[in-house]
């Protein structure tokens, strides 16, 4: 994938937006809206004229890449680009689904949210793989802790950091299946009917100040066909048509003057026909080291063991082991080694990586991968898609509606921007340890 087109892709995108007119068109999939709740989830002693926004509506599209920006027409998010900010937002490294829905989340970084996926815990010598436990506080935390009431369609990563099953304040539903499901989850809870929610029904007790809906559709085609599948444009158009229902929906209830569109993928995608994992081990084995894999739940390290070599997307993490450890020498040899394979970059010791905010329990050296090649096992049947490399950090970013500016350049933000704007957008306090801050130069105010 070649980074340097996204900025010729976003022009255009923004050159199509303006040429659509402002009326968002919806999908087939609406509906006849159904009354929304009479209350508000905003306190009742919110002062007035008080912040731009009532409502933030957090859309989460897995492995949106920012390069699939026009390469089909999405007028529902085109129309919304046309009136506020499109561009891109930078994930933490390694850009993993889970950790970088923490940082989007949260406003920190992994060094912070301490939610890290696919590495050696060599506390309890056991493989991690991905987990939803963030250490800091959320934005849905934030906002309930001062009385909101908050929503999440499949947003997992807000499950346990701020709304739960069954929680008619706080409410978390997670039907599975297609995009639209998620959506329509989302569409009841703003009409105030009853969701399925961990197999009860329930109903949120008023309008949401943040409603957030996920989706995974395009992360999956990534991974089994690769970046540049055709059946990526059929899901984009489809997305599309779901933001549209929900964009309608806010319409419908009389919402839209106070509420904003925040819309963002959480990482890229490459493709790749070639693996390295396997030639790494070899190699390994050849300098006279011990190497293991680490891929599966329960899995541990042999005593004799003393290279780990954990696969996470277009990355591996690698690390020295056992009495090797306070050896310099094996030190050197095991970087030389590791640099020797073909399909990988120049492997970066832990340390030199840290100015992206990862995560110190990362390997002793983050080994990615070439263009073309991952970092997985065994070689795929044909072509397929990843991310957790470098090249995968840049996702799409969208907000426009209340409180946004009118941007005509393409945006470039951090992922940790992104949940201290939202509290800016509804008048909330930013998340304790937050690294990231409010996009004040989009925002009217």
């Amino acid at each position: 994938m070649v980074r340097g087109r996204v900025q010729a892709a976003v022009a255009v995108l923004v050159a199509v937006v303006w040429l659509a007119g402002a009326a968002p068109p919806v999908g087939a999939a609406g509906s006849v809206p159904a009354t929304a709740p009479t209350t508000t989830g905003r306190p009742a002693t919110q002062a007035s004229p008080g912040p731009p926004a009532d409502l933030v509506v957090l859309i989460g599209f897995d492995g949106f890449d920012d390069e699939y920006l026009g390469r089909v027409p999405m007028p529902n998010l085109e129309a919304l680009a046309a009136e506020g900010v499109i561009g891109r937002t930078h994930a933490p490294l390694l850009p993993i689904t889970n950790p970088s829905f923490a940082s989007l989340v949260s406003g920190a970084w992994p060094n912070r949210t301490r939610n890290l996926a696919y590495w050696w815990d060599k506390g309890a010598n056991t493989y991690r793989g991905q987990t939803r436990a963030i250490d800091v506080p959320t934005i849905a935390e934030v906002l309930r802790a001062r009385g909101d009431v908050v929503g999440a369609a499949q947003y997992f990563i807000l499950q346990g950091n701020g709304v739960e099953y069954r929680d008619p304040d706080a409410l978390y539903t997670q039907p599975g299946g297609p995009c639209s499901r998620r959506f329509d989850d989302a569409v009841a809870m703003l009409r105030g009917e009853p969701v399925d929610s961990g197999g009860t029904a329930t109903t949120l007790s008023a309008t949401p100040s943040l409603l957030a809906v996920y989706c995974d559709d395009l992360d999956s085609i990534g991974h089994a066909e690769g970046a540049e599948s055709p059946n990526l444009l059929t899901a984009m158009v489809e997305l599309d048509q779901q933001v549209g229902r929900l964009v309608a929906e806010v319409e419908a209830q009389g919402l839209t003057d106070r509420t904003t569109f925040v819309l963002t993928g959480d990482h890229g995608m490459s493709s790749y026909t070639r693996t390295f994992g396997a030639p790494m081990f070899t190699a390994l084995r050849d300098a006279g080291f011990t190497p293991q894999f680490l891929f599966a739940a329960g899995q541990s390290v042999a005593a004799t063991t003393d290279v780990v070599l954990v696969p996470a997307g277009r990355t591996m993490m690698v690390y020295l082991a056992g009495d090797r450890r306070e050896d310099p020498a094996s030190w050197a040899l095991l970087e030389t080694t590791l640099a020797s394979v073909e399909g990988t970059l120049r492997p970066a010791p832990l340390g030199a990586l840290l100015y992206l905010a990862g995560d110190n329990r990362s390997g002793d050296f983050i080994v990615q991968s070439q263009p073309g090649w991952g970092a997985g096992i065994l070689p795929p049947a044909g072509t397929r898609g990843d991310h957790g490399s470098y090249s995968e950090v840049w996702a799409t970013f969208v907000m426009s509606g209340a409180g946004v500016r009118d941007v005509d350049s393409p945006a470039s933000i951090l992922h940790v921007d992104v949940a201290p704007t939202i509290a800016r957008l509804l008048g909330a306090p930013a998340p304790a340890r937050a690294q990231g801050k409010a996009l004040t130069q989009y925002l009217t105010a």
